[in-house]
């Protein structure tokens, strides 16, 4: 009778583990990026909006950077909305960004922070108001802080914190901030969302991949599990090349590699190829000799990144958000494959 007790118990504690481990640790939702200056989605982004159940999308509204003659903060590239777009808000739900350069913040002192904090809100509203948007609950604002400007940033967050104390403001996080945290500190915010690409010196032709590097990635992540904000996490699905002269940076092009005229590059490399002849590519003067190293985001390197990220992050419920939803971008990752990302931090 105990033999079987015993064998009862055992068997029932194994079910219930094998059960745990089915369902899923995180409650995930997707999201998606725009970062277009009019919008306007196609039938084919705003399919995939629905087949993978997005709510949420991040709109970049305007950049604000540094006017030279004024001295003064500058709203730039303000976002525009097409027609269609109610439709689509209908069910997704918008979340305004807005990006800050790092040099506006550092020609800034409190008082003058303080002000570009009343006059982006402000904007923000202008927009909503002015194309009848779905009120907003999340602001994100999207810079890449330094040591010697975290202190007017913050001084800048605060105050718009205070502005509004129902809006939950979040931030983006760039991977060095995570790694240095005693130097860049703690932004604060509501939440913050790390942004996993972007994480290689583009100049440097020695780089192989400055989009998405899984080895990269841990450099800088070994400690994440203790980053005191809860975290969102975007990942990348966006390519480019970056071209080369002599051995220096000159450029950098929306262009893929099967985009390459074939009669003018000869390939040198498994992502790099040399110019035959004078050249121009996608409105770049490109020089015979000049050397174009294509990145991308290979769906392998981002699940080996998901991987990781899944086993050092401590949050049970967040978004996952891709960069960025363009219908050119997407046709590289069927439905199947971005649900599958997604299924990895589950």
């Amino acid at each position: 009778m105990f033999r079987f007790l015993f064998l009862l118990a055992a068997g029932m504690l194994l079910l219930s583990c094998n059960q745990q481990d089915r369902q899923p640790h995180r409650q995930i939702t997707p999201a998606f990026y725009y970062w277009k200056s009019i919008y306007s989605p196609n039938p084919y982004e705003t399919n995939k909006l629905k087949e993978l159940h997005v709510q949420t999308q991040y709109i970049k509204f305007f950049d604000v950077g540094w006017n030279n003659d004024s001295k003064k903060p500058q709203p730039l590239a303000v976002i525009r909305f097409d027609n269609g777009y109610r439709e689509i808000l209908e069910y997704v739900r918008p979340i305004p960004v807005v990006f800050i350069t790092n040099e506006c913040i550092g020609q800034l002192d409190s008082a003058s922070a303080e002000s570009l904090a009343v006059q982006i809100l402000q904007l923000v509203r202008d927009i909503q108001s002015v194309n009848q948007l779905p009120a907003f609950h999340e602001l994100q604002i999207d810079c890449d802080w330094t040591v010697s400007t975290k202190e007017v940033y913050f001084v800048f967050l605060n105050y718009l914190k205070k502005l509004d104390p129902q809006l939950l403001l979040s931030v983006t996080i760039r991977l060095h901030q995570v790694k240095y945290i005693g130097k860049t500190g703690v932004p604060p915010v509501h939440k913050g969302l790390l942004m996993c690409y972007n994480m290689g010196n583009l100049r440097n032709p020695a780089t192989v991949n400055s989009i998405l590097d899984p080895g990269e990635l841990k450099k800088y992540l070994g400690h994440l599990n203790t980053y005191p904000l809860p975290l969102d996490i975007a990942l990348p699905l966006f390519s480019w090349s970056v071209v080369f002269r002599n051995g220096s940076y000159v450029g950098l092009l929306k262009i893929r590699a099967s985009d390459l005229p074939v009669t003018a590059v000869s390939r040198v490399g498994e992502n790099r190829f040399r110019l035959n002849k004078d050249t121009v590519l996608s409105g770049f003067d490109c020089r015979k000799n000049d050397e174009i190293r294509y990145e991308s985001s290979e769906l392998q390197q981002i699940l080996q990144a998901s991987d990781y990220l899944g086993q050092h992050w401590k949050d049970t419920s967040a978004r996952i958000a891709f960069f960025h939803l363009d219908s050119i971008i997407l046709q590289k990752y069927s439905t199947h494959d971005l649900e599958i990302i997604i299924d990895r931090f589950r």
